[in-house]
């Protein structure tokens, strides 16, 4: 039997099904077959990555408003940032497929983040990894929803994205859980 412990932090209690979510593949160093393919790849990947933000951005906007779903435009504009896309290309451009660029590039950028004085900038570093996480699932081409089944569920993971959570079907998870 699996026991979980923590704390709650929103009132009521909840009996179902666990259902876990469970985190991305490993993402090991390969090498590129072809550098420009990566590039397009690593391309084709933000361009998907952004349309899926944009839409998370009009969803969010009708279920909890403007201003709280513009965490999910602030996304959509760190793709096309330079300080993020420049370390993924100069990676691919050694020769490493575009997963592997992204993981590193941005576990790089994450902990430039963490590293800084302002407490905002440092909570960006999560913004930055939900990012990278997004891009190498669709490099990878893992879908990253789970199937729920017909009944409500108590859903958890390591850890739950903002754009994780705002996907959720409210009407399929009643509660979520953290490990």
């Amino acid at each position: 039997m699996l026991v979980l412990q923590g704390k709650g932090v929103s009132g009521g209690i909840a009996f179902g099904r666990l259902v876990f979510f469970e985190p991305l593949p490993a993402v090991r160093k390969k090498p590129a077959g072809d550098i420009e393919v990566e590039i397009r790849r690593f391309n084709e990947a933000g361009q998907a990555a952004a349309e899926q933000l944009n839409a998370l951005a009009q969803k969010a906007a009708a279920a909890i408003g403007e201003e709280n779903a513009r965490l999910f435009e602030i996304h959509r504009m760190m793709l096309d940032e330079s300080d993020f896309c420049e370390p993924v290309m100069e990676l691919i451009r050694t020769g490493v497929c575009a997963e592997y660029a992204v993981a590193e590039a941005g576990k790089g950028l994450a902990g430039d983040f963490r590293q800084m004085d302002d407490p905002y900038m440092r909570e960006r570093a999560a913004d930055v990894e939900d990012i990278s996480r997004r891009l190498i699932a669709l490099l990878m081409g893992i879908r990253r929803n789970v199937d729920l089944g017909p009944e409500p569920v108590i859903l958890g993971a390591d850890d739950f994205s903002p754009s994780e959570t705002a996907q959720l079907d409210r009407n399929s998870v009643f509660a979520l859980v953290s490990r």
